[in-house]
């Protein structure tokens, strides 16, 4: 719902439509998600070197994963980043509308999660997206050295901040049209 709180619903693994993801997966291929489904993101899911289009009115449940013993709290990154590697670049597009905002959320109320980080030549689209209960462990979007070319940031909003908003340490900056992030 937009302009309101929305709540994850409990996780039922007999429902099609609540797909898991995270765990430490990278993604293997490029995918386009399906907005009628719940994405139950567990961990961190690494989109590597492919492109992850979200359409808009998806809603992402982000939480740990309870398998793992890590707390890393929900979190999608853009760049699957190993020390001493090139970086391998694909590109997060989060295609929200002002009628149907994708929602992320915390897997329960009490709860909280990291969010988004972006890195080193990103070609991420991060528009009319709601987020509630993040920055938990670091920034709800971490936005690190970019060279070229720039994300774009537009419509972000953060409810129910845990900890730490929006971290922008850039060379050159976010694209021209980003816009309205509160």
């Amino acid at each position: 719902t937009t302009g309101s709180t929305w709540f994850c619903p409990p996780y039922d693994q007999n429902n099609s439509h609540h797909v898991v993801r995270g765990s430490g997966e990278t993604l293997t291929h490029d995918e386009t998600w399906d907005a009628s489904n719940v994405y139950f993101i567990l961990g961190e899911l690494q989109v590597g070197s492919k492109n992850l289009t979200i359409p808009a009115g998806t809603k992402l449940c982000m939480g740990d994963d309870p398998a793992s013993g890590v707390r890393s709290a929900g979190l999608i990154r853009e760049t699957d980043f190993i020390p001493g590697t090139p970086p391998t670049v694909g590109s997060l597009k989060m295609n929200g509308t002002a009628a149907q905002p994708i929602v992320m959320a915390s897997l329960s109320p009490s709860d909280s999660f990291q969010g988004i980080e972006l890195a080193n030549y990103s070609q991420a689209i991060i528009q009319n997206v709601e987020m509630h209960r993040a920055g938990a462990q670091g920034p709800a979007i971490d936005v690190t050295d970019f060279d070229s070319p720039a994300p774009v940031l537009q419509h972000v909003k953060l409810q129910d901040l845990v900890k730490y908003g929006i971290k922008l340490s850039l060379k050159a900056g976010l694209d021209p049209s980003s816009t309205d992030l509160q």
